[in-house]
């Protein structure tokens, strides 16, 4: 009736109070965007290096889903009970398997942002000393100060 229309409602217009205190910061984030697509089409290692991160982690996934895939294939056969499955270490190591995934996943996503920013901000302050490459030693920073 007409009280989950008035919640609805209400729910409508306090979504619209709260983007509306974003108004105002609206173009100042458009013009950082601008300034972002401006440096990686004038910066080409920014986009070289996020493809080689993307490049790394497809065929981390590749590895991953072969290995998921091949793991039910590790049976043991009991020979008291006549009975064929899976050794307990395949099913922790699958379980292990996945929650390192998720983890890898976020590894590689964030070797990809540190190399877009490294380049973003190399290309916006421009300085004599800055590397000819910025994206790659984003890329380089991303694997070598990331691990333990």
């Amino acid at each position: 009736g007409v009280e989950p229309t008035l919640a609805i409602a209400f729910m409508m217009i306090a979504v619209g109070v709260y983007y509306a205190r974003f108004w105002a910061k609206l173009p100042m984030a458009a013009s950082c965007v601008t300034n972002a697509c401006k440096a990686v089409f004038e910066e080409c290692s920014i986009l070289s290096a996020c493809s080689a991160a993307l490049v790394c982690y497809a065929v981390y996934s590749f590895v991953w889903v072969y290995g998921m895939m091949c793991s039910p294939m590790i049976v043991q056969y009991d020979c008291d009970s006549r009975d064929v499955g899976n050794p307990e270490w395949v099913n922790l190591g699958r379980r292990f398997c996945g929650l390192a995934f998720v983890l890898t996943t976020f590894f590689f996503m964030n070797i990809s942002n540190i190399s877009c920013a490294t380049g973003v901000a190399a290309w916006y302050f421009k300085d004599a000393d800055a590397p000819k490459s910025p994206g790659w030693v984003g890329f380089r920073w991303g694997f070598t100060t990331l691990l333990p």
